[in-house]
């Protein structure tokens, strides 16, 4: 199983998508069911939850030098996209084959 960090926002957003258009079809699938609580609820409290904790991080500001740790995050990250933007226009199978080292096939680890 694959975890990063935005799986909350998308799963956030795609709450119109499951509780509309693939809702019938989940429903006739009996292994997988549509839940409020599984889709909305859990995704928005985790979502409210982790802005509170970012919130209480940066809210007082801490003393120097720990007051410059969210800027140099935040320069790390957009650096990240950066490079991925790049990778992605320049060179699409470096991406795919990266998805290929790092997902773990799931039928795999169940036999």
């Amino acid at each position: 199983m694959v975890h990063d960090n935005n799986a909350y926002l998308r799963l956030v957003s795609s709450n119109r998508y499951f509780s509309t258009k693939r809702r019938a079809r989940l429903e006739q699938n009996s292994t997988i069911r549509f839940g409020w609580l599984r889709y909305v609820l859990l995704p928005w409290l985790s979502i409210i939850t982790i802005s509170g904790v970012l919130v209480g991080t940066l809210y007082p500001p801490p003393p120097a030098p720990l007051h410059l740790a969210p800027v140099v995050v935040l320069i790390w990250l957009l650096l990240g996209i950066g490079v991925l933007r790049f990778l992605q226009i320049h060179k699409p199978e470096a991406i795919r084959q990266a998805g290929r080292l790092f997902v773990v096939d799931e039928t795999e680890t169940l036999s």
